[in-house]
């Protein structure tokens, strides 16, 4: 899938989501607004789960030969003293 589309679906999803939390404690409980509001963000939340998943599974799976490994050899000469040129 375009990374754009799931992008863009990824925004409106979040935005459902914070829209839906911060108006939820300004809501009487016994109103139908109430009962809308907590359906948005549990829709917002459900969409965002989705999203994820579809970014998941859409994703290249990189072969376990390609994966980069640490070079020991490497890994200590930066922080190290050069012993080849006599510094200590």
């Amino acid at each position: 899938m375009d990374p754009r589309v799931l992008q863009g679906g990824f925004r409106v999803a979040v935005l459902i989501f914070v829209v839906s939390l911060i108006t939820l404690p300004m809501q009487d409980r016994a109103s139908a607004e109430f009962v809308v509001t907590a359906m948005g963000l549990v829709v917002g939340a459900l969409f965002i789960a989705v999203i994820a998943a579809l970014a998941r599974l859409g994703t290249p799976r990189i072969p376990a030969d390609r994966v980069p490994q640490s070079d020991k050899a490497e890994s200590g000469r930066y922080n190290s003293t050069d012993h080849q040129e006599g510094k200590t």
